[in-house]
């Protein structure tokens, strides 16, 4: 007896316990996994699954009562069950009912015919229905642009900044004697932005740069933002261009990442290697060798860059090194002074495990665009499909 009692109550204490439940997805899992590790001994119990009726609604697990559809209430307003269901009824002893369309056409003359004579008899009693046209919603007032927010701009003249297009797709920003914070400019074009970066705040200076505007023809924003707090950026300064160029001729100007001028020792070779040469194929091929043969990986330089690094392409031809950060500048800027347009690429190659850099020629003869990489070497053109695009310029 004394066993049997001893017995019980070690299994109610364990009943107990276990309906404590001081963690209850913790103490089921454990359960489950443990029942699961022993099912030997103690055979899983199936857990049935969600069901759906016939008209999509979730039914309880034993496959009977209906039961409320969560997503509901993510595509309707969010009012309480009962509160939805009084309203309903409210609206519906409110709307008169609507009569079947054969009424209405057997009726219709007597239906005008004794509205018009209730007018005439009742005049202020006479119920006329309009269709009230509803009040459009007032827009948020907008920002006003132009204006600086900072303490450190609330004394500089705006009227010093400047954003010029040069009518070929790209803008240059002034920004005289910046101060001392971090300056970026945002460029947009309907659903596409590009982020580029200005000043690096360290102290002041001059900031002027020539940013691409290369999502095609049509009308751009340009801002002018300034940091506020870790990488939280807020507009200072804008202006609005419209583009509308020869095809990719976006891609042939010099800009920040790819910057160069026809008196650059890089820029001269470059005509020395094409010289004679009329096909663009050629001419991709001679400058794609060059550099793929001639510059060397710079492994030490990559630890010791920024974020507001940025490639030279006289260092990189004068020292004959760099990351592929240079490579793709120096590639681009040669080919852009022979009049192909070339975007340098940003983001992932096959083979590379880390932030890439490469190129997009533009061959006009076979209109169509081809992915180099001349920091990989090898064959000239590269399957574009193992690349992974983050951001053209």
């Amino acid at each position: 007896m004394k066993k049997t009692i001893t017995t019980l109550v070690i299994i109610g204490l364990l009943v107990s316990s276990a309906f404590a439940l001081p963690n209850v997805y913790t103490l089921r899992e454990r359960t489950i996994e443990t029942d699961y590790e022993l099912n030997k001994f103690n055979e899983v119990p199936e857990i049935p699954e969600i069901q759906l009726n016939s008209k999509g609604e979730i039914v309880n697990v034993f496959g009977q009562i209906p039961m409320e559809n969560p997503l509901d209430h993510l595509e309707k307003e969010e009012v309480p069950p009962l509160e939805r269901e009084a309203s309903k009824e409210k609206e519906h002893e409110e709307k008169p009912s609507e009569a079947p369309a054969s009424a209405t056409a057997q009726n219709a003359a007597t239906t005008l015919a004794s509205t018009a004579s209730t007018q005439e008899a009742t005049p202020t009693q006479a119920t006329v229905t309009t269709n009230q046209p509803k009040e459009e919603p007032k827009p948020e007032p907008k920002p006003e642009p132009n204006e600086p927010i900072s303490p450190v701009l609330a004394n500089y003249s705006m009227d010093q900044v400047g954003i010029y297009h040069n009518g070929q797709g790209a803008v240059t920003v002034t920004f005289p004697n910046a101060p001392a914070i971090r300056l970026r400019v945002l460029v947009e074009k309907g659903g596409e932005r590009a982020a580029y970066n200005l000043h690096d705040g360290t102290k002041t200076a001059d900031a002027v740069a020539t940013f691409p505007l290369n999502m095609g023809n049509g009308t751009y924003v340009v801002r002018i933002m300034e940091n506020t707090e870790g990488n939280s950026y807020r507009e200072v300064y804008r202006k609005e261009v419209k583009l509308d160029v020869q095809k990719h001729a976006e891609f042939l100007n010099s800009v920040q990442e790819i910057n160069w001028k026809t008196s650059d020792p890089a820029i001269q070779h470059a005509s020395r290697l094409t010289a004679g040469m009329s096909n663009d194929m050629d001419k991709v091929r001679a400058v794609y060798n060059y550099v793929s043969k001639n510059i060397s990986y710079d492994h030490d330089k990559v630890s010791q860059i920024n974020h507001f690094y940025l490639p030279n392409i006289n260092d990189t031809f004068s020292t004959k090194k760099g990351i592929c950060y240079d490579y793709a500048s120096l590639t681009a800027a040669m080919l852009r002074s022979q009049g192909i347009p070339t975007r340098l690429v940003k983001g992932y190659a096959p083979g590379i495990d880390v932030y890439h850099a490469w190129n997009e020629v533009y061959i006009a003869s076979q209109d169509r665009w081809i992915t180099i990489d001349a920091t990989v070497g090898g064959e000239m053109i590269k399957n574009s499909s193992g690349y992974t695009v983050h951001h053209r310029i």
